[in-house]
């Protein structure tokens, strides 16, 4: 463990120059103690702030220390990145992607322990090692938290939940996994180890969501505790009409990304319209059934042989109570709108692109 020395000339022999004259300009006017730290800090993304930079920098005054304890607060308060050896390295990362790095052999237990007080995200591994004890320690009374990944491992679950009423809301990347039907794997996680599951009120699924038919049933009866569910995943048309149907406990639900069926391209513009407002007005009707807070946003493109003089006209024509923005290019023979439906709590929008010559 880094532990600060009596002797500041020596803690401070390898700083770069520019940070030593910065360092005594600072020492009277302390706020400029954080350029100091951006001199120490590399500027390209996924870069590392190594252990011993941190430790030579705290042991200077009680105003660097300071000055790092801001940072953990207010910057870098992320873990999105894991380590070669989870279990002997824990990264904290900033929005710009780079990193400070503490390491088994070299970290320190105030600074750990105050990152668990302050993280924001967790959306990576924590190893439960005795080495992390501080911060672990130190998420017991964190009430900043606003992310976490189910990959984050069953300590942190544990400690949080030991701690708290509710988790933050818990994103998964596990929707299209072939065994999610048996809750057997989720991130390499077994979800069955989220420790008080009842706590989990609000999750949000991320990735390819292929298969949804398997998905659904265990939804319906594993977390029909939910208070919301966020589906930022590629969900198909049908998929997403059974979530809608079969998750009606659940009394919020957003899907962000629902695919609607292509039309053949064979088939001339007026029946593709015409499928396409059908799809809609399903997809309409399913969100009225549901009884709860509704969001769907969804996208179509197809394709059309053969040239079509009336297009312009026609496409308005079946989407003129929907149409909220349009554009239509001669040239290309392409229509992009943006079609929506609402009702208090419920809302459906649609991207549309057709092409309809060549």
């Amino acid at each position: 463990m880094c532990r600060p020395t009596s002797n500041v000339d020596i803690a401070l022999e390898s700083l770069p120059d520019d940070a030593h004259r910065a360092l005594g300009q600072a020492m009277l006017r302390p706020h400029l103690l954080l350029e100091i730290f951006d001199i120490l800090i590399p500027k390209h993304p996924a870069s590392l702030v190594q252990p011993d930079t941190i430790c030579k920098f705290i042991v200077a005054s009680q105003e660097t220390l300071k000055c790092v304890y801001h940072l953990l607060r207010y910057r870098f308060n992320r873990i999105y990145h894991q380590g070669c050896r989870p279990d002997k390295t824990l990264l904290l990362s900033n929005k710009a992607n780079i990193s400070i790095l503490f390491t088994e052999e070299l970290h320190v237990k105030s600074l750990l322990n105050f990152s668990g007080k302050v993280i924001q995200e967790i959306m990576n591994s924590v190893t439960r090692s005795a080495w992390l004890s501080p911060f672990f320690d130190g998420l017991r009374s964190n009430t900043s938290l606003t992310a976490l990944n189910t990959c984050a491992g069953y300590g942190v679950f544990y400690v949080y939940a030991d701690s708290h009423e509710t988790f933050p809301p818990v994103y998964t990347n596990a929707f299209h996994l072939a065994h999610i039907e048996t809750y057997r794997r989720l991130n390499h996680y077994d979800i069955t180890q989220i420790d008080q599951p009842e706590k989990l009120e609000e999750l949000v699924i991320l990735g390819d969501a292929r298969s949804t038919m398997h998905l659904v049933p265990v939804l319906e009866i594993k977390l029909s505790h939910l208070k919301k569910l966020t589906l930022n995943a590629k969900l198909r048309y049908y998929g997403a009409i059974r979530v809608l149907r079969n998750l009606d406990s659940i009394p919020n639900i957003i899907m962000n990304d629902v695919i609607f069926p292509k039309p053949r391209a064979l088939i001339n513009l007026n029946r593709t319209l015409e499928i396409t407002r059908f799809n809609f007005d399903t997809m309409w009707k399913a969100i009225q059934r549901h009884p709860g807070f509704i969001t769907v946003v969804s996208v179509q493109e197809g394709s059309k042989r053969g040239r079509n003089e009336n297009a312009h006209n026609l496409i308005i024509s079946y989407f003129s109570d929907l149409i909220v923005e349009r554009s239509i290019t001669s040239k290309s023979c392409c229509f992009k709108g943006l079609l929506k439906r609402s009702s208090g709590k419920k809302s459906l929008t649609l991207q549309l692109v057709i092409h309809w010559c060549y």
